[in-house]
């Protein structure tokens, strides 16, 4: 099993909703271009995890992305979505907060950022 990283500035999305979709979309995106499959994705998004499960809101403001989503979801194999509350998914967490002081991408494959490693060792413990 392989866990990768990334951040990506996303400026200031007009809600959280269209913010956590973004993140998602692009970590889609990040898994396609470097061929990681099978994939599960997790947020703490729940209304946006089961918009992309469900494939609806296509007419709401995060439509567009949602329907990006879903083009590059029909483009992969073994690709599934899980809520997760954010007490039990502290990297995440973590990593969108520190992606909110960035100026350029980042992202980590065979390292992690510095904090990541206790993130995980409290998420082991919910």
């Amino acid at each position: 099993m392989e866990v990768e990283q990334t951040l990506t500035s996303i400026g200031s999305p007009p809600s959280m909703e269209v913010a956590e979709a973004i993140a998602i979309l692009r970590g889609i995106q990040f898994s396609k271009d470097y061929g990681f499959s099978p994939c599960i994705f997790e947020s703490d998004a729940e209304v946006v995890i089961r918009w992309i499960n469900d494939r609806s809101h296509l007419e709401s403001v995060c439509g567009v992305i949602l329907s990006d989503t879903n083009s590059l979801i029909a483009e992969m194999v073994g690709v599934c979505f899980g809520y997760v509350p954010r007490q039990g998914n502290r990297v995440a967490h973590f990593l969108a907060k520190n992606a909110l002081l960035l100026t350029k991408d980042m992202f980590w494959m065979e390292e992690y950022l510095y904090g990541v490693a206790k993130a995980v060792q409290m998420d082991m413990h919910v």
